[in-house]
């Protein structure tokens, strides 16, 4: 079969037509050129900047004519995709990885700057494993802060930890010395309170303690650093109390730099805006440098990257360094203080059910679904209750419990959860299906199940 005979097929047509469109040619000269893989050079209206086509090529350690090239392609993509079929998902992808590199270069303005990850490590005292995540991981203490107030949590993730879920943390086995630092610096009025004060802990009276703690810290980091001094060390404990372990998790934080002497210097300063003792490993480039993912993780953090970036080493250190973290520290108590006041009010709104549970649902509510259901099993054997029962529970974790953003949809799950309580305690005693004789010696016959007949 000759090129000529043989049958265009949809993607060939809608790409000769875009080709046709931006380079100006009959639709036959573009299917033979969309043919001959020839239908990826940038429209003659359009050439990247001597700066760019430099700035890729170092980065890429390729030539300017092959820098240049590749820019041109993503151009093309880019035209390409908007111009043929822009609600295609696979044209799209090709639209947003040639915008996010157009974007990318116009910021990089020539500058080697890549974009670069590392892992930090951080290190404490806690009485349990619930009181270390809340300590190493929460939204309120102990995370990297970047350079600008209003993104300071901005490309700061938890990675998995050995396969297990991220924000678990993990024991940590100090030598003596650090033994002693850690214990030092856990606050000594946390072992008089509860954490168990609220439904989830999370705004605990501990972990209120915690949060003070660690915002009290960051004020004496920016007093030792606005006095050009180390910040000098919690008074040592006469004693290890033995309620004490010790733990560690790991922060994975993203930004950008311009070489690796530049990275290692940018990762330090955001080890030491914790105040506890941190560990530097994984410094590497972005694993999938060399194509336009790069350029669409960059972009996905907003202005965040950029802005901490353009903020300058010198927001590391001195008065700058100072005003961050004291910024940093009282924004950290205002949403704290928020969250608080949000689980209280949402405390405030429970109701006591006799077996000691709290709902939003009344006591009569519930009183009265509980009757309903058992109005609706009068007359039902085992395998019709469980049934209805298996219904009712799944509405309320795959249905409406996939997203609960009102008090009115958790109390429709309380309610279904409690349908489905009533009818499985129903069906403990209820009559079992009746099955024929021929049928009791079907292997997939199950005296709970209706017959498979």
């Amino acid at each position: 079969m000759t090129e000529s005979t043989k049958p265009v097929s949809r993607g060939e047509q809608q790409r000769a037509r875009a080709y046709a469109r931006t380079q100006r040619v009959p639709y036959a000269e573009a299917l033979r050129a969309v043919r001959r893989g020839t239908d990826t050079a940038a429209a003659p209206d359009w050439e990247p900047t001597p700066a760019a086509v430099a700035s890729w090529a170092a980065m890429h350690h390729i030539t300017e004519a092959e820098a240049r090239a590749e820019l041109c392609e993503a151009e093309t993509k880019w035209r390409t995709a908007r111009e043929s079929d822009p609600y295609s998902i696979y044209t799209g992808f090709d639209r947003d990885g040639a915008e996010a590199v157009r974007e990318w270069e116009y910021r990089r303005a020539g500058r080697p700057i890549r974009l670069w990850e590392a892992v930090i490590e951080v290190r404490a005292a806690a009485t349990s494993e619930a009181e270390a995540t809340q300590c190493l991981t929460s939204a309120y203490t102990q995370r990297p802060l970047h350079r600008i107030v209003e993104n300071h949590l901005i490309v700061t993730k938890l990675p998995d930890w050995d396969g297990q879920i991220a924000h678990h943390v993990t024991e940590h086995t100090p030598d003596a010395a650090e033994a002693a630092i850690l214990a030092a610096a856990y606050p000594q009025a946390a072992f008089d309170t509860d954490a168990e004060s609220t439904a989830n802990g999370y705004y605990s009276d501990r972990h209120e303690i915690h949060v003070r703690h660690y915002t009290a810290a960051l004020r004496r980091l920016a007093d030792a650093e606005r006095a050009g001094r180390t910040p000098a060390p919690a008074a040592p404990v006469a004693r290890i109390d033995a309620r004490l372990r010790f733990w560690k998790a790991r922060w994975q934080v993203e930004f950008l730099a311009t070489d690796d002497v530049d990275a290692r210097s940018r990762v330090q300063a955001l080890a030491a805006t914790l105040p506890a003792p941190t560990a530097v490993d994984g410094l590497q480039p972005h694993p999938r440098f060399g194509t336009s993912h790069e350029a669409l993780d960059v972009r996905d953090a907003a202005e965040g990257l950029w802005a901490d970036y353009e903020a300058g080493p010198g927001a590391d250190t001195g008065e700058r360094l100072a005003a961050h973290l004291e910024a940093c520290a009282a924004e950290v108590e205002e949403q704290f203080a928020a969250g608080r006041a949000e689980a209280a009010a949402f405390e405030a709104r429970l109701h006591t059910q006799p077996d000691g549970t709290r709902t939003l649902s009344s006591v009569e509510a519930l009183d009265d679904v509980r009757a309903a259901a058992r109005d609706l099993a009068r007359g039902k054997n085992r395998a019709e209750l469980l049934k209805m029962a298996e219904e009712k529970e799944y509405l309320a974790r795959r249905f409406y419990g996939r997203s609960v953003a009102t008090d009115g949809g958790e109390m429709r799950i309380e309610r279904l959860e409690a349908t489905a309580a009533v009818w499985r305690a129903m069906a403990e005693h209820a009559p079992a299906p009746e099955v024929p004789a021929r049928c009791q010696s079907c292997p997939n016959w199950s005296a709970t199940l209706p017959c498979c007949c």
